[in-house]
């Protein structure tokens, strides 16, 4: 028998305005799910049908990591470890109204979450999601996922805490 290999196929696909709707539906009914570019050497507006916007702002293309850096990027195995590299995450109290006991590491999700509801988002501690950068123009990069973008983030609250 012959060797197989797993390839991966980075595609990007261009349409014509208003034809994005209809690109979304052919390629949801070959179930295939359209996922940002890794790279793409165009400068043209990007919208993605299978992804929710945050916004309605126009992304250009050019705010996409290049290939180089995503292949140098790797993803921390625990996001606690990547916030608080010496490993001591203090613990949130249970809410009164909580019948179920927290565990130690729901009650350090629990802290992580209200501090970030009271910190600044951007910065240069570990304690920040985004750091900023100005050596080629504005430049934002998540510290969790290494994404960068071009335009400021949004601030954000909340979220989901699941076990």
């Amino acid at each position: 028998m012959g060797q197989y290999r797993n390839l991966e196929l980075l595609v990007n696909v261009f349409d014509q305005a208003g034809l994005t709707e209809s690109f979304g539906k052919f390629f949801e009914k070959l179930r295939i799910c359209l996922q940002d570019p890794v790279i793409c050497h165009s400068n043209v507006p990007y919208w993605n049908p299978h992804l929710l916007a945050q916004d309605d702002r126009v992304v250009m293309t050019v705010s996409f990591t290049d290939a180089s850096e995503t292949e140098r990027f790797v993803a921390p195995a625990d996001v606690f470890d990547q916030l608080l590299p010496n490993g001591n995450m203090p613990e949130a109290e249970s809410p009164a109204k909580l019948r179920t006991q927290l565990l130690t590491h729901q009650k350090q999700a629990l802290y992580f979450m209200l501090r970030s509801e009271k910190a600044s988002r951007i910065g240069r501690s570990p304690h920040h999601v985004w750091s900023e950068s100005t050596v080629l123009g504005q430049e934002f990069t998540d510290t969790i996922t290494g994404s960068c973008q071009s335009l400021r983030p949004k601030d954000f609250y909340g979220g989901l805490i699941a076990d």
